[in-house]
């Protein structure tokens, strides 16, 4: 118990820039629970949510309105206008971006707007998952522009469509 104790006592020690990078590393809210400074600090900085065509303009707002690190959004029954939404993110200085749309319905519009994603000015690392989508032609190459943004390091686009069974 009592080095357990200890322990606790040396992670309040760190400073606030130590705890950031380590909450970073992590990508989640936990630590931002642990007591009321880590709260003042990292609360918010993290965002993990679910969205659907009629939450995604208030979704929108908070993330535009916080220092958002990483955002993991999985999005349900929005078709190319409530994608479009999705956008207003490159106007944000989110750094890792998931976005997970297996049921929504995203045409070349849709695609349009998630390959605007590429002037966000700090995102390195964007991961999209549009599995089981359709996509035209058109659409596949205006998400392969994406490779194309100065400061991402990492992207990962998941296009595998539902095959048929024979």
């Amino acid at each position: 118990f009592f080095s357990v104790l200890h322990r606790c006592k040396m992670f309040l020690r760190l400073s606030d820039d130590e705890l950031q990078y380590i909450s970073d590393y992590v990508q989640t809210a936990t630590m931002s629970r642990v007591c009321l400074r880590f709260w003042g600090l990292l609360h918010g900085r993290h965002v993990s949510c679910n969205v659907t065509g009629h939450t995604i303009p208030e979704t929108m707002a908070k993330i535009k309105g916080t220092d958002v690190y990483s955002a993991v959004i999985r999005c349900t029954e929005m078709n190319d206008d409530s994608v479009q939404a999705l956008a207003e993110l490159k106007e944000t200085d989110v750094r890792s971006l998931t976005l997970s749309l297996p049921t929504s319905k995203v045409g070349d519009m849709g695609a349009q707007a998630l390959a605007a994603l590429r002037a966000a000015p700090r995102l390195t690392t964007l991961t999209l998952d549009l599995c089981g989508h359709e996509l035209e032609y058109s659409s596949t190459q205006a998400l392969a522009a994406l490779r194309h943004a100065s400061t991402l390091e990492s992207l990962t686009i998941n296009l595998n469509s539902k095959l048929p069974r024979y």
